[in-house]
């Protein structure tokens, strides 16, 4: 059965309020609220924004890689209104189309060539001077036909550009001097893991991400997640291969992109989740994985939520793009345990998320249109948006209390379930989001709550122990 979230049009800004005590800062809510947005309109072809960079140099700029439009640069304001000042069109690039970028000061990398369609572009590389945002001009490109099913991402770690060239793997280039991107070398992952490839399952390399100083991590599509040596990036070397076997023994788990706390990767994941790798053991192995949407390979065609790009502020926040379900952040003080602890969400109201990025208290959101294939979702409104942030932290921290109260899934279909609590049980009461009480009842650390009979929509859960009281928000879906 394909889940639906069928909510009333309203701002959906999701609040998981755990109360967190201790002597540690940890995040209580992250609130979000959109500050603006701008729609590509046109009326016979689906224009889509994949990414949504905001500028590093603190000016009101966003970046994006646009595919069929090229590079855009969009300008805000502090009213949030949004609009085009510039775009560099694919002939610009030899026809290829843009797909990513990478800001290093007021130089842009551009990924290039598009990987999707029966016949996808070679890859290659733009070196983008945006000294003036409102003014790009392309310094220089490096392509070839020898990778011809384009590029999906692009990173810069020292000299080297590290370009996901899809199923032909890696590309380092070497960009000490921008004006001139030499080629350096290409490596290809291991094809054949977990399983030889099927028409519908070739490992491409999308995420990219350091490890360190030496190690590049790379999301591998249907090939998992990788662990490359490059500490020569003339020679690269792979060194672990990992994928989540119980994913694997019901659906074929597509790794899209992967950012990193100390030793552990945070991967999103389609069907539908968020995979926690432990990096520093003899092989890399799980840590968590969390579905919020109860998706599995049944109802992945439809269903509200699937996480593409992934970015970190700081060491305790993780932020997500959730397709359907736009945004979800986590509290990662713990980084092996993920917490939700926010999201922005219109489940159902043909907006979707791909890019992302986080900046000082705004979030930017790249949106797709995707009404002429309409699979795995429906999406209509393709452009970029920002939401506003704003951090919650607790004012009364409780000392020597250690609280950290678990609720999953959520959103929720049938029942849910409370974990973390310290005393073994607690006394709880749901409530509609108007303070009405609908249930009340004592449950112990573990166990399941009933919500089959509600209507589709938000709620709290207050549970009280030891005349502490934490409240969570929830969705029924």
């Amino acid at each position: 059965m394909i889940l639906y979230i069928h909510c009333m049009k309203q701002l959906l800004t999701f609040v998981f309020a755990v109360l967190l005590s201790g002597l540690q800062a940890q995040v209580d809510t992250v609130l979000l609220d959109e500050a603006g947005h701008f729609y590509f309109e046109d009326p016979f072809l689906p224009y889509s924004a994949y990414t949504s960079d905001l500028d590093e140099l603190d000016r009101p700029f966003i970046y994006s890689a646009c595919l069929e439009l090229g590079l855009v640069t969009f300008e805000y304001d502090a009213s949030g209104n949004i609009w085009p000042v510039d775009t560099l069109v694919p002939s610009v690039f030899a026809g290829l189309k843009p797909t990513n970028v990478w800001q290093e000061s007021n130089t842009l990398y551009v990924s290039l060539g598009g990987y999707a369609g029966l016949i996808p572009q070679r890859a290659g590389l733009a070196v983008v001077d945006v000294s003036d945002p409102a003014n790009m001009s392309l310094t220089a490109q490096w392509d070839s036909i020898a990778w011809n099913q384009g590029s999906a991402k692009v990173i810069k770690h020292g000299n080297t550009v590290f370009l996901g060239a899809m199923e032909r793997g890696v590309i380092a280039i070497d960009v000490s001097d921008p004006a001139d991107p030499q080629w350096l070398s290409t490596f290809l992952p291991d094809p054949d893991f977990p399983d030889i490839p099927g028409l519908f399952s070739t490992p491409n390399a999308r995420g990219l991400c350091m490890y360190g100083d030496d190690m590049l991590l790379v999301c591998y599509d249907h090939g998992g997640l990788r662990m490359l040596d490059v500490s020569d990036p003339s020679n690269m070397t792979e060194t672990g291969m990992y994928m989540n076997w119980d994913l694997y023994d019901v659906a074929a788990p597509a790794y899209n992109n992967v950012a990193v706390i100390g030793d552990y990767a945070y991967v999103p994941v389609d069907y539908c989740g968020l995979d926690v790798v432990y990096l520093a053991g003899d092989t890399m192995s799980n840590a968590f994985w969390f579905n919020p949407w109860e998706c599995t390979e049944l109802n992945w065609d439809g269903a509200p939520g699937h996480a593409n790009e992934v970015r970190v502020v700081g060491d305790s926040l993780l932020f997500i793009s959730g397709g359907d379900s736009e945004v979800l952040v986590f509290d990662v003080t713990d980084p092996s345990t993920p917490v939700m602890k926010g999201a922005y969400a219109y489940p159902g109201d043909s907006i979707v998320a791909w890019g992302m990025d986080v900046k000082d208290n705004l979030v930017s959101l790249a949106l797709i249109d995707n009404s002429v294939l309409q699979v795995p979702y429906y999406s209509d409104k393709g452009g970029v948006m920002l939401l506003n942030m704003e951090v919650v932290i607790p004012a009364d921290m409780q000392e020597n209390h250690d609280l950290r109260i678990h609720l999953y899934p959520n959103p929720a279909y049938d029942r849910i379930h409370v974990s973390g609590l310290q005393t073994g049980s607690a006394f709880y009461s749901l409530r509609a989001m108007d303070g009405r009480i609908l249930a009340t009842g004592t449950i112990i650390d573990n166990g399941a709550i009933s919500i089959s009979a509600l209507p589709s929509g938000w709620y709290q859960l207050v549970l009280t122990m030891d005349q502490i009281a934490s409240t969570i928000t929830m969705l029924k879906i």
